[in-house]
């Protein structure tokens, strides 16, 4: 299976078109394993994209915010 199929599966999956659980383990057969990979990592880097982004809110943007409604 090509990255691009991989990944073509993989927006499939998560938009639910394969069920979840035994359902999809059961639709996907062996191609269960590497396209749930894929998921996963879709998954934890948008957590990190979302926490990165919070994270520069709360030190960066935020406080400047705070300084510019003050100095009015």
């Amino acid at each position: 299976m090509s990255r691009w199929e991989l990944l073509m599966m993989a927006g499939k999956v998560m938009h639910g078109d394969y069920g979840n659980g035994d359902e999809r383990r059961h639709r996907l057969g062996s191609k269960y394993g590497p396209i749930q990979k894929v998921v996963d990592t879709i998954i934890m880097l948008e957590d990190e994209e979302s926490y990165e982004r919070e994270r520069w809110n709360d030190e960066v943007y935020r406080p400047v915010m705070k300084m510019r409604k003050e100095e009015k």
